[in-house]
Formats: structure tokens, C-alpha cells, sequence
């Protein structure tokens, strides 16, 4: 699954839609073909294999862009009480049909925010994971996105930061690739809040 993981993490154009206003657009990519729910990939990995995604979700925080010369300008994300939450967003590309029955129908494919007006694009950063303070929280105390069931281990060990669900010819009943911190202590309890993790798993992505 090498071969498939950069390539389905990887983001899509930034386009302005205003003066200060950014969209920006995320595409799931299997290979060449756009990933979606109830269909299968052939000739997947060194065993040639057909996968057939089943969940496919992952959270951004620390939006940057970035001009020529190499400076940074956050995004301020528009809080839209649903995909994102200060500087957190979620993207979702399962839609709960065929073989991502356990998901959820609406989908997210782009981070939306404002930069300040002149800003020049040559690349974009972000941060793929969630931010330590967010992590370990209650999910029944957080509002969304952090809210989700599907996107938790227990609680205090905090987020999935990203969630790839699939089966294959080898494994029909399904594999799951879940990122997230690990090594986070002290864990005494299910609700002992962690203060450190050895392991946090915070992807920078350019």
C-alpha cells in the first residue's frame, strides 16, 4: 500500500474564489482513477491485487501558504460548525453508499478559509493529524468535527488522524490503515488525560 497512501493524501489546486477568500479543493486518487465508494481498483500493490475502498477520512490543522520566497500565510478557516473547528478541518471523502455503508452520507473535499488580499501562491503546507490540545478529549463533550465515533479510539488516547478502510481479494473481510499518537502517558485510566505522547504522528505535508 505504499504506492497508494502519497497518493491519496495528496492535495488538490488552491484557487481564489474572492479577494480574500481560499478554497482548497482535496481529490482522493486511486493510481489515475478518483476514488469512490462501491468501486474496485485492480492491479493494486505487489500482489497485483483489487481493493474496494470502505471509509477514507482525515483531519488537516496548521493551513499555510506559501509565496515564492518561502513565507508562510496561515489560512483562518471559516468556522462552519461542521467540517471545521479553529484551525482544524476535517475531509471526508466516504458518502455511506455500497461498501462504505458504515460512514456518513455527506462528504467534505475542501479546506475554506481567508488570507489577506495580494497573497501569492506558489505551495501549500499543512499539518495532517490532530493538534495535541484537541486530541485527548472527550468526544461527547466536543463539538464537530471532533465529535465523531468513527474517528476516536478511546478517549484519552485520542484521534484518528487519518482513517483508509479497505478490502481486497486477500483480505475480503477488510483492513484498516489508522493513524494516530501513540506512546501517550500517563494512561493510567480510560479518562487519565494524556500530557505527553512518544510517538505523536503529526504529519507536515507540502
Amino acid at each position: 500500500m505504499t504506492r497508494i497512501l502519497p497518493i491519496l493524501l495528496a492535495a488538490g489546486a488552491v484557487s481564489a474564489l474572492a479577494q480574500q477568500s481560499v478554497s482548497i479543493r482535496f481529490k482522493a486518487m486511486v493510481g489515475a482513477e478518483e476514488l469512490a465508494c462501491g468501486k474496485s481498483y485492480a492491479n493494486i500493490g505487489t500482489t497485483k491485487s483489487t481493493v474496494s475502498p470502505r471509509d477514507f477520512r482525515f483531519y488537516v490543522h496548521n493551513v499555510r501558504l506559501v509565496d515564492a520566497a518561502g513565507k508562510e500565510v496561515a489560512v483562518d478557516l471559516k468556522q462552519d460548525d461542521k467540517w471545521q473547528l479553529d484551525n482544524l478541518a476535517l475531509l471526508d471523502f466516504e458518502n455511506a453508499t455500497g461498501s462504505c455503508a458504515n460512514g456518513t452520507p455527506d462528504t467534505n473535499a475542501s479546506v475554506i478559509g481567508t488570507v489577506p488580499a495580494g497573497t501569492r501562491v506558489a505551495s501549500l503546507r499543512f499539518t495532517l493529524g490532530v493538534p495535541f490540545e484537541k486530541n485527548h478529549t472527550d468526544i461527547t463533550r466536543m463539538p464537530s468535527p471532533l465529535n465523531l465515533t468513527a474517528m476516536a479510539w478511546v478517549w484519552n488516547v485520542g484521534r484518528k488522524f487519518a482513517r483508509l478502510d479497505f478490502s481486497s481479494k486477500g483480505v475480503p473481510r477488510g483492513y484498516a490503515i489508522h493513524l494516530g499518537s501513540t506512546g501517550c502517558t500517563p494512561s493510567e485510566t480510560q479518562t487519565t488525560v494524556p500530557t505527553k505522547c512518544s510517538e505523536p504522528n503529526r504529519v507536515e505535508v507540502e
